[in-house]
């Protein structure tokens, strides 16, 4: 193998997800080196016009005053919150759902009015995943709020879609316009996020954002599995992680994602209570979310 296919493995590792807060000067180099392949890359398929005409756009969304947003993921801490409590943040904001939310106990029936999309395999792969097949039967017959995507999906959808041009810049920004380009990696939480504070939703409550894969882990003979930890019934027990096939990638991967949070912890953006691992944005209760919108 040449030193040039070497370093381009080196920095395509190094620009993957990573807690890189106490890497040395060199490693931290290696890292942003790595993120701006992947933000040039990226910005090659954007021409300028298409750049400005998904801001353009997507202007037509933002709404006219604040009210809350809830952004529901899939991890298990959204049992705790309760189905009569969902339909309640339903009528109170907006329902921003992460990925398979609407396939969830709690997320069944509930009117989601953002469904955020980014992976393209949604649209462009067939799959034996019962949890994929069930969240597409959804999304094809049920769903009739607002897509969120990538600018170059090509999603079998006649709604309302916003496009999302997936520049990022993480270490070298802190904006969270979506717009233009974000801090942060490109992962559906984070986008849901920032989205969410562009369009002029606050306060923005998470819901079911656990990071707590890393208390699932399996060490076997065969390699590093995961236990069940997505709250829907078609998840499975004792699959690998793609991309992260050991203990350290996974421990490294949920660090890292707390750890990009506290870009938005300046914000009005908050935790709700349970078993969520994540401690670097504030925590707030059911109760008080309830009584700070009804008061």
């Amino acid at each position: 193998m040449s030193i040039f296919s070497k370093l381009k493995i080196s920095f395509d590792k190094a620009s993957g997800p990573h807690s890189y807060a106490h890497y040395s000067f060199l490693k931290v180099l290696i890292w942003k080196i790595g993120v701006l392949r992947r933000f040039i890359g990226d910005l090659r398929q954007l021409s300028v016009l298409d750049f400005f005409k998904l801001t353009q756009s997507n202007f037509i969304f933002k709404i006219p005053s604040p009210k809350p947003a809830f952004i529901c993921a899939t991890g298990p801490s959204i049992n705790a919150v309760g189905k009569e409590t969902m339909k309640s943040f339903a009528q109170l904001g907006a329902i921003f759902s992460i990925n398979h939310f609407p396939i969830t106990e709690i997320g069944k029936g509930i009117q989601i009015d953002y469904q955020i999309m980014l992976d393209s395999y949604h649209f462009t792969e067939l799959t034996t995943d019962v949890s994929e097949i069930n969240f597409r039967k959804w999304f094809g017959s049920k769903f009739n709020g607002v897509l969120v995507t990538t600018f170059n999906a090509k999603p079998r959808f006649d709604g309302d879609i916003i496009r999302l041009n997936g520049l990022c810049l993480p270490s070298f920004t802190k904006s969270v316009n979506p717009m233009k380009f974000v801090g942060h990696q490109p992962y559906s939480v984070f986008y849901a996020i920032s989205l969410a504070l562009w369009l002029g939703y606050s306060p923005i409550y998470l819901i079911g954002v656990d990071a707590s894969h890393h208390t699932k882990i399996k060490v076997e003979k065969n390699g590093v599995t995961l236990g069940r930890h997505h709250a829907y019934d078609a998840d499975l027990d004792g699959l690998p992680w793609k991309g992260r096939p050991n203990v350290s990638s996974i421990l490294n991967s949920n660090a890292f994602f707390i750890q990009q949070l506290e870009l938005f912890s300046k914000y009005p953006v908050f935790i709700i209570e349970g078993e969520s691992h994540v401690d670097s944005l504030k925590r707030v209760s059911v109760d008080s979310v309830l009584r700070r919108t009804y008061s």
